[in-house]
């Protein structure tokens, strides 16, 4: 009786240059997702400051309904002076009788959202103004201003 040992099965791996076209695509394909990805990201952290400043501008109105002017410090109001995550300071500028302006300026781990550093708000005589302020210090108002716009 006579043993056989079974044939040998050629094993086939990747060649070389397989495996640097996939990994030549996959480099394509994370350099145009990646920058898609960052704006994502940074719009929804956006939301946040959003939020922020219209929880602020509720707190004004409480404010003015039992004085006879908007709170000029976030802590009259009983605010915090950041974001929850803390990607946003926030800050009331300006306040009297007739209005207030409050911001959202970007933190350390929001910074490189460029075009849209400083989100304002301005309540003046009743009528509400969003706008915003990129890094180069131009102020553009809600009609132009996608920053607000999420």
């Amino acid at each position: 009786m006579t043993h056989t040992l079974p044939a040998r099965r050629a094993v086939r791996g990747f060649t070389l240059v397989e495996l640097l076209i996939v990994v030549t695509i996959a480099g394509v394909l994370a350099s145009v997702a990646l920058p898609s990805f960052a704006d994502a990201l940074r719009r929804g952290r956006r939301a946040e400051a959003v939020a922020a400043l219209m929880q602020l501008q509720l707190a004004q109105e409480r404010w003015r309904a039992d004085h006879l002017d908007y709170g000029a410090d976030l802590r009259s109001l009983g605010l915090p002076a950041t974001t929850p995550t803390g990607l946003y300071t926030l800050a009331i500028t300006e306040a009297d009788a007739e209005g207030y302006v409050a911001t959202a300026t970007v933190a350390a781990g929001q910074s490189g959202d460029r075009s849209c550093q400083v989100l304002k708000l301005t309540q003046a005589g009743g009528r509400v103004v969003y706008s915003s302020i990129d890094a180069a210090k131009v102020e553009s108002t809600s009609g132009t201003s996608r920053c607000w716009n999420l």
